[in-house]
Order: structure tokens, then C-alpha cells, then sequence
């Protein structure tokens, strides 16, 4: 098989080294965690701006709005991760910025697919897009927790309320740049 890597989180250390010796292999690494809410976390919001990013490459806004889509995304996770309790180390792991960039790579990620779709205009097959049955409580719980959550919230609003996708691009460019 193909070379890949993965994140085994629990809280409990030992049982997270033996999944990590049972699983570890000549083609398979297996990162052991203890922040399981982190890892969640980076493994839910990911498929949210993975949304987001086929939305602009279906738009075709390009590959540089792709880029800033998914490292703004990948700042939203922190953000998220940090105020619910998660560590933001989890985030910049496999199971965020990892699994975000294999998201957001192409066609393959059924939630890149869903957003290619929305971009395009056309019906979208929702069946297997995880993000779009994510997306709103997400982006309540946000709201809750008081974090700014742009691409989110830009998600919710055209997964959910039906809101105008190109609006919604104009409304996320309009917003005031801070700092990196």
C-alpha cells in the first residue's frame, strides 16, 4: 500500500501507545495524542472549509482564494479549538492541518466535491458532505463561545439559509483585514 500517517488521541496514554503499537506498520504511522477534543475538532471543522474551498474553485476564484481559504480556515479551527477546551497543537497536527490539506486538495473530498458543486451552481449530492450536516452547529457553538468564525458562519449561511454564495464571498472580502 501507500505511505500514509494518522492520529490515535485518548486521554488515556497507555491505551493510546498499544493502538498506536497494534496499528504501526513499514507503510502506516500512527501519532499518539491525548487530546481527543482537539483532534475532533480538527477532524469536524476541516470538512467545513473544505466546503468553503470548493466553493471558490467551482466560483473560479482560483487556486491563490483556495490557499487563503484553507490557512484562514486553519486559524478558525485554532481559534475554536483553543476556546472549547482543545489544545491548538491538535490542530496544527495530521488530524487538522493534515487532513484539512488532503481535504482541500481536489475532487476526491466529498466535502471539496459539495463545495465544487455549490460553486458551480449546481445540486450538490448532500448524502455524504459531513460538513453540511456540521456546519450549523458549529457555527452556533461559536457564537456561544464568542470566537469569530468568518468561513463558517459564510458555510452555515448558504448550506442553511439559502443565502446567495456570491454574497457571501462579497460580504467575507469586505470584511477588515487584522492580523496574521
Amino acid at each position: 500500500g501507500l505511505p500514509a500517517a494518522v492520529t490515535a488521541a485518548g486521554t488515556d496514554k497507555a491505551a493510546v501507545a498499544t493502538v498506536q503499537d497494534s496499528f504501526a506498520g513499514s507503510h502506516l504511522r500512527v501519532y499518539a495524542n491525548t487530546d481527543p477534543l482537539g483532534v475532533a475538532i480538527g477532524g469536524t471543522m476541516k470538512n467545513v472549509i473544505a466546503i468553503a474551498a470548493g466553493c471558490a474553485i467551482g466560483l473560479g476564484l482560483g487556486d491563490n482564494a483556495r490557499a487563503a481559504i484553507v490557512t484562514r480556515g486553519l486559524a478558525e479551527m485554532a481559534r475554536f479549538a483553543a476556546a472549547a477546551g482543545g489544545a491548538t497543537d491538535s490542530i496544527y497536527g495530521l488530524s487538522g492541518a493534515g487532513d484539512l490539506a488532503l481535504s482541500c486538495a481536489g475532487p476526491h473530498s466529498r466535502n471539496m466535491a459539495y463545495g465544487l458543486a455549490l460553486g458551480r451552481g449546481e445540486t450538490p449530492d448532500e448524502r455524504l458532505a459531513e460538513g453540511r450536516h456540521t456546519v450549523a452547529a458549529l457555527a452556533a457553538r461559536g457564537r456561544n463561545l464568542g470566537i469569530d468564525l468568518p468561513i463558517t458562519n459564510g458555510v452555515d449561511q448558504v448550506v442553511n439559509a439559502n443565502a446567495p454564495l456570491q454574497q457571501v464571498v462579497a460580504d467575507l472580502l469586505a470584511r477588515q483585514a487584522g492580523r496574521e
